[in-house]
């Protein structure tokens, strides 16, 4: 009962972060981060609402329109903390429209990963369903991609113009979210789906669209 609440107040909580993002975003952000911030936000809530029907279904044939949904964090987490990290970075000589590409590519690997990799539905002893891979290649890729943006913070640090404090938080976060998947890969995980990986990417995003707000 405890950790059912605890699931869906975090669910309720990333509700929140995307929506106050959302009018962050819209009021303060820069015209060319806006259109990418808000695809993200449409896939965070549209994650969140295929996991708050997920949990409360009741008949296990129904689970399988919603595994293209369930996942989603694969695709807007890195993204998110990689327009975080183009913030901090101070590099307008890095042309955004990269992201667009980042995108394209990370939602066909995503799409290429969940039709070819073998899953399984399991009942939960708490509430509903939940999917899960048989194998453990979505969560390394995942992991990469996080690794990617953790190599490229490291490299960038010393330049001139970048924010090394947020780019020290950047790093923090991702450090979080690469605990949290490896805890996934050896099934130490208190909820079946990543949702504090999407929380805390969610903070950091607000965090740092709200000091848009200042200039």
């Amino acid at each position: 009962m405890q950790r059912s609440f605890l699931y869906f107040f975090i669910l309720l909580l990333i509700s929140f972060l995307a929506l106050k993002l959302f009018l962050f975003n819209n009021k303060y952000a820069p015209k060319k981060i806006r259109l990418f911030t808000n695809i993200l936000l449409s896939l965070v809530c549209t994650q969140n609402l295929s996991l708050l029907i997920v949990s409360l279904l009741e008949k296990q044939n129904y689970i399988v329109y919603f595994k293209g949904f369930l996942y989603l964090e694969f695709i807007f987490v890195p993204l998110i903390i990689w327009a975080c990290t183009y913030v901090y970075l101070r590099n307008y000589k890095l042309d955004f429209n990269l992201s667009y590409r980042l995108l394209t590519i990370i939602t066909c690997v995503y799409v290429a990963l969940i039709v070819s990799l073998p899953q399984k539905v399991q009942i939960l002893d708490f509430m509903g369903y939940s999917i899960d891979f048989n194998s453990n290649i979505f969560h390394f890729v995942y992991c990469t991609l996080i690794i990617s943006i953790i190599a490229i913070c490291c490299f960038k640090f010393k330049n001139k113009f970048v924010n090394k404090d947020g780019i020290v938080l950047v790093i923090f976060v991702c450090g979080v979210i690469l605990i949290e998947r490896i805890l996934f890969i050896y099934k130490i995980n208190i909820f079946p789906y990543s949702i504090i990986g999407s929380l805390i990417s969610l903070c950091l995003a607000n965090y740092v669209y709200i000091n848009f707000k200042s200039k």
